[in-house]
Formats: C-alpha cells, sequence, structure tokens
C-alpha cells in the first residue's frame, strides 16, 4: 500500500511538473517574442535617429563634410525594412514592421520636432526659423494592433528667416545619387555638395503670390 501511495505521488509531482513547464512555454513564448519585438523596433529607431542627427550635423558643418551610417542591421528578417529617398517631396522614407506599435495608427506623431509647419503632412508653405527645426522625424503606423507597418519620415522643410535687409527662406536640401531605394540593411553615405542660392527668376513663389530667395544647402545621400 505505502509502495502504491509513492508511485501516485510520484505520478501527480511529474504531472504538476509537466503542466507547470507547459504553462510557462505557453505563455512565455508570445512574451519573449514581444520583448524581441519592442527591442528590434527601438534599434530601428535608434538608428533613424542617429541617420536624422548626422544630416544636420553634416549640413552645419560645410561643404566637403561626409558621414557614412548602416541601417537594418538589428531586422531579423531583411524584407521588413526598407529605405528611400524622395527629391520631389524632401524626405527619406524608412518603413519596417512592428507588432503592437507605441503610437496611434494612421496618424503621424513627431519623434524629432514639435511643428507640422511646412511638411509634407503638415499644413502651410514654410516653418519660421527660431520657432521650428529645419527637419523633422516622423512616425504613422498602418494596419492593425497586432501587427502594423510603420513609416517613418526624416523630413526637411522651408524655413522663412528675417534678413537685416530681406525676408528669405532656407532649406536643407536633399538629392539622391545612383539608386533611391534600398531594401534590407543599407549602407549610407552622408555629404554636404555645398550651399546654392534660388534667386532672380528662380525665387520661389509662395501660395500667397510672394516671391522669395531661397539658400539651399545641398545633401547628397547614396546607398553604397
Amino acid at each position: 500500500m505505502k509502495g502504491q501511495t509513492q508511485a501516485v505521488t510520484a505520478v501527480l509531482i511529474t504531472s504538476v511538473v509537466i503542466g507547470s513547464v507547459a504553462s510557462a512555454y505557453v505563455w512565455g513564448t508570445p512574451l519573449l517574442e514581444k520583448s524581441q519585438s519592442e527591442s528590434e523596433l527601438n534599434n530601428v529607431e535608434n538608428e533613424i535617429v542617429d541617420l536624422y542627427r548626422e544630416i544636420n550635423r553634416v549640413s552645419d558643418e560645410g561643404t566637403g563634410t561626409a558621414e557614412v551610417l548602416t541601417l537594418g542591421e538589428s531586422v531579423s528578417n531583411s524584407r521588413n525594412f526598407r529605405i528611400s529617398i524622395n527629391e520631389s517631396e524632401n524626405f527619406i522614407q524608412i518603413t519596417t514592421n512592428a507588432d503592437n506599435p507605441p503610437y496611434a495608427l494612421d496618424t503621424w506623431t513627431l519623434i524629432q520636432g514639435k511643428s507640422l509647419q511646412g511638411l509634407s503632412f503638415g499644413s502651410g508653405p514654410f516653418g519660421l526659423k527660431g520657432n521650428e527645426r529645419p527637419g523633422v522625424i516622423g512616425v504613422k503606423p498602418a494596419g492593425g494592433p497586432g501587427s502594423a507597418v510603420m513609416e517613418y519620415r526624416i523630413e526637411f522643410r522651408n524655413l522663412k528667416a528675417e534678413t537685416t535687409t530681406s525676408t528669405v527662406l532656407e532649406k536643407v536640401n536633399i538629392t539622391s545619387q545612383g539608386q533611391s531605394f534600398s531594401a534590407g540593411e543599407a549602407t549610407i553615405r552622408i555629404a554636404n555638395q555645398g550651399t546654392v542660392w534660388e534667386e532672380g527668376d528662380e525665387r520661389v513663389e509662395l501660395p500667397s503670390g510672394e516671391k522669395l530667395r531661397r539658400k539651399n544647402t545641398n545633401i547628397r545621400i547614396s546607398f553604397r
């Protein structure tokens, strides 16, 4: 009888242990995957912020300044990471996938910058120098709450500036060399090509009809 009791006890203990392990696997795996997804998205955002900061630095430090960065290293599935350059709208777009993004769906949120003035997804033809930054980082998740496509934009806008003699526009102007699109991990070169003024007949006409000179700091982006 004592032997039978010990055998039954052993079976019960084994059942409890197996059940605990199974429960830990069932509940733990989604938590682990969620943690990995959040970590991957944080790494992508850090890379995008680094790119944004380096463009600003290269722009500020003058003609000939250059920097090389690699993006997408932390993305486990390279097909989920894309970067493209839109010269006409003056932005760099990066897309990736994320589970349960920390931003409102189908809405632009600024990660860097505080105003939508003068942006392709904002309002007005320009921002005001001193009030707004030359560029911003915006993000817009699209899709369902469980899985979303994250669209990031590093965008530079016209800034209206008052000089001692006139009113002018200033812009960090994004241009591409060679291909303007890359999928998966990408090495990017940022180079300051100098400053060019749009003057005379080339002045920029605002919706109000006013024409202003514009100072363009040309930043060339190329994939290596």
